[in-house]
């Protein structure tokens, strides 16, 4: 997967082809792919850079599991330094 700037072994891809074949019929659509490769991009890091850039949920109350967000001045201010 050079293309996308992607490096696994042909084992691991194997496996998480079949982990989102959500259907199991041997197959991946568009939706199935996308999210198969978000996670093989996902970073680490992008947890300490969301961490540092946002703010508490004032909805959080009602949903702990959601308790940090990005708001658009948040997400400028990431841009801009990152």
């Amino acid at each position: 997967m050079k293309q996308i700037n992607i490096e696994i072994d042909t084992q691991a891809l194997k496996k998480l082809f079949e982990k989102f074949d959500e259907d199991n019929n041997g197959t991946i659509d568009f939706d199935e792919f996308t999210e198969m490769i978000k996670h093989i991009n996902y970073k680490e890091e992008l947890d300490e850079l969301f961490e540092t850039y946002s703010v508490r949920n004032p909805d959080s109350d009602q949903n702990p599991d959601n308790n940090k967000v990005l708001t658009i001045p948040e997400c400028i201010r990431f841009i801009q330094e990152v």
